[in-house]
């Protein structure tokens, strides 16, 4: 298994008001601000094995964005690794 497939299995299991939720908090309710005016650089990050939307939506999100740079890793699902953590915060610090 996947890291993390059980617990994304066990989600699923349960039914699909989590994802759901996920859709009318991303796509439908209003966020109070638009993404074209974020100020700062965004690094957007999904896992290729993330049985989600993440790694479909992330270059959708990026263009809506001044400056917003998209990683996806090829041996990550949902949750990054700590490896994979080391490299979102060595971009963040700029490295």
């Amino acid at each position: 298994m996947q890291p993390n497939e059980e617990s994304n299995l066990e989600g699923a299991r349960q039914g699909a008001a989590g994802l759901v939720s996920d859709w009318l908090a991303t796509d439908i309710r209003p966020w109070g601000f638009h993404l074209r005016d974020v100020p700062c650089r965004v690094l957007i990050w999904a896992g290729r094995h993330d049985p989600g939307r993440a790694v479909a939506d992330a270059p959708l999100i990026a263009t809506r964005m001044p400056d917003a740079e998209v990683r996806i890793s090829e041996n990550a699902a949902h949750t990054p690794s700590p490896a994979h953590w080391r490299e979102v915060l060595t971009w963040v610090k700029g490295g």
